[in-house]
């Protein structure tokens, strides 16, 4: 094989999706990080930057762009100067379905004899997810004096050959990309992580130490976004990577907790609605006693476990998560190595005005001041997991119930209901 150099462009204004694209995060990583993974194989790997003074901690060449305003051709410039392999392949640092048997099938298509080897998706060219060889360096310094920026005029001008997506056997998620922060959420509910997930994760943290988990019920991945940019959760966004994470359907708290705490779906917990209690398979707390546990619920026991949740009743003018915050610092005192603190009131106050409302962000105001104090006597793991989100009605917030009609037959079958997204897209956090 031809050798071939990885190049990331990083240096986009990500204008449209209002942050920078390369430190979204994706299954508990950056896009950037999870591209220069998938590219480990490679014997150069570079990034293209608009300031290199923002990446300084990457493992990886950093090259920086000398025009600022002339686009991703200026980072395939920088790289081409620099990398000593004959070709490299190009990558826009939004793609993080990219894989490392993905990238060996395009690379593999080289003859030595093309100067650019693009990607085709249902006939359109793909410029940033395509092989260009170091020969075309004087083509490419020729249209910087031009002003011409366009990486289809450099095709046009040197010896290209096309492959298509289908002729290497992947389909198009593989290229999947985000410009918004629509397509972020659509991404991250097709193809991301997904709350069956969790449970398995919280077993292996386990088996090498401590862990807090810290259930933040009713807080969606978009009510959590709102909550950053309105500045209610300035720990948790400064301390914890937080990602959306796919829910269950329907979207309602003894689903979504069986799953949880099970690491199934409905279909093998047996919980399908608010009313179900009773668990087909062991949860988290399997084999665990108080000695070891502390389990810590509010006023009302969701789910039949096989060691009971401590419940939390709103007294002396406190409300019942203030009782649980308690709770868990007594229990991180004492050195437990499993607490579970299931915290409601942000739910009870999105479902009375709204989750985006001053009352829902004082609330989350409150959790994340109970999430830094924990955090300041427990040594161990800390995470962060929701069950649900919730969209606006009205009269306040709901979820877990359908947008348009629908009708299912029986609670055994999968719903053809078609929830809100805010209702979907829970959060999992893990502290960084």
């Amino acid at each position: 094989m031809i050798k071939t150099a990885a190049g990331i462009l990083v240096g986009g204004k990500s204008s449209r999706m209002g942050r920078n694209k390369a430190s979204l995060t994706w299954n508990g990583n950056t896009f950037l990080h999870t591209l220069i993974d998938v590219c480990r194989d490679f014997p150069e790997i570079y990034v293209s930057v608009d300031d290199r003074s923002k990446y300084q901690d990457l493992s990886c060449t950093v090259v920086e762009d000398e025009e600022r305003e002339y686009g991703p051709l200026e980072g395939i410039y920088q790289i081409l100067k620099q990398m000593d392999a004959p070709y490299a392949v190009m990558l826009a640092t939004d793609m993080p379905m990219i894989s490392p048997e993905f990238l060996q099938a395009l690379v593999s298509r080289l003859t030595g004899e093309e100067d650019c080897l693009v990607l085709r998706k249902e006939g359109r060219p793909q410029p940033l997810c395509s092989v260009y060889a170091k020969r075309v360096l004087p083509t490419v310094e020729k249209m910087r004096r031009n002003r011409e920026h366009k990486p289809g005029l450099l095709f046009q001008r040197v010896n290209t050959r096309y492959v298509d997506l289908e002729e290497l056997g992947f389909g198009e998620a593989v290229i999947a990309n985000v410009n918004t922060p629509e397509e972020y959420e659509q991404l991250c509910f097709r193809y991301g992580r997904r709350l069956q997930e969790f449970a398995p994760f919280v077993r292996k943290k386990l088996s090498h130490g401590k862990v807090l988990v810290c259930y933040l019920d009713g807080v969606g991945y978009r009510m959590y976004k709102s909550a950053v940019d309105k500045g209610s959760v300035p720990f948790m966004s400064r301390s914890f990577s937080v990602i959306p994470v796919r829910t269950v359907e329907p979207p309602v708290t003894n689903p979504a907790m069986a799953t949880m705490i099970t690491g199934e779906l409905p279909v093998v917990h047996g919980v399908y609605s608010r009313k179900d209690r009773e668990l087909r398979v062991p949860t988290l707390f399997s084999k665990r006693s108080r000695e070891d546990t502390a389990f810590l619920e509010g006023d009302t026991r969701i789910l039949k476990t096989e060691l009971p949740p401590r419940l939390h009743v709103a007294a002396k003018g406190k409300g019942c998560d203030h009782w649980i915050y308690q709770a868990a610092c007594r229990a991180a005192k004492e050195g437990k190595s499993f607490i579970f603190a299931h915290f409601h009131e942000i739910d009870d106050a999105a479902h009375a005005f709204g989750p985006y409302s001053s009352a829902c962000m004082e609330k989350l105001e409150e959790a994340d001041r109970y999430i830094e104090g924990l955090s300041k006597i427990f040594s161990g793991e800390i995470l962060l997991i929701s069950d649900h989100g919730m969209h606006e009605t009205r009269d306040g917030g709901n979820h877990g119930e359908s947008v348009l009609p629908c009708a299912v037959k029986d609670k055994h079958e999968r719903s053809s209901c078609l929830y809100a997204m805010e209702d979907m897209l829970a959060i999992w956090g893990e502290r960084i």
